[in-house]
C-alpha cells in the first residue's frame, strides 16, 4: 500500500508536528501519534501506535481498519527516512 500524500502541520495545542493527509479519502484529517513500540510475534516485527485525531472535518471514520492501515504506512515511511539519515 502506498501512502498518500501528507505533510506536517502545527496546531496551537500540540508541542509537535502533525500529520495532515492531503489527498485521497482521508484528505485534510490532521492527527498525531503516541506511543510507539516494536512488537514481535511470530518471528515477525510489527508496529503497535497509539494516535490523536486532531481535525477531521469530513467527518471520516478514523477507526477503520483502512484509516489504521494508512496512517501505518505513513509511520513507517517516518521510521525509514529517520533510520536513513543516521
Amino acid at each position: 500500500m502506498a501512502s498518500p500524500k501528507y505533510s506536517y502541520a502545527q496546531h496551537l495545542r500540540y508541542e509537535h508536528d502533525c500529520i495532515r493527509i492531503d489527498e485521497g479519502d482521508y484528505k485534510d484529517v490532521m492527527y498525531s501519534y503516541g506511543d510507539v513500540k516494536f512488537i514481535e510475534e511470530d518471528d515477525q516485527l510489527r508496529i503497535k501506535f497509539d494516535y490523536t485525531v486532531i481535525r477531521n472535518p469530513n467527518n471520516v471514520d478514523t477507526e477503520s481498519k483502512e484509516f489504521i492501515d494508512t496512517i501505518s504506512v505513513i509511520l513507517q515511511e517516518n521510521i525509514e527516512l529517520e533510520l536513513k539519515n543516521k
